[in-house]
């Protein structure tokens, strides 16, 4: 429809908002994500402990919080 409607000249005049909008939504979720990822290193930073003392493995609580972190970039990152 786009292709047709440049062929004869046209244009839609909603484009700018549009693009506009999406500029604003992606801004918004590049935020959002820093705020989150600020959260969470907020968490990790909190946690009593992050190795188990019995065999040095890491506690439930840090892989849980260091599993949401490392999701966060993993899903966003090529979308920035």
């Amino acid at each position: 429809m786009s292709k047709i409607a440049r062929h004869e000249g046209l244009w839609f005049e909603r484009n700018t908002q549009t693009a506009l909008a999406a500029s604003n939504r992606r801004a918004d979720c590049v935020v959002a994500r820093a705020r989150r990822e600020d959260e969470l290193v907020g968490e990790l930073m909190a946690l009593p402990q992050t190795t188990r003392q019995r065999d040095g493995r890491d506690t439930k609580a840090f892989r849980r919080v260091s599993y949401k972190l490392y999701d966060l970039g993993r899903h966003h990152d090529r979308m920035i």
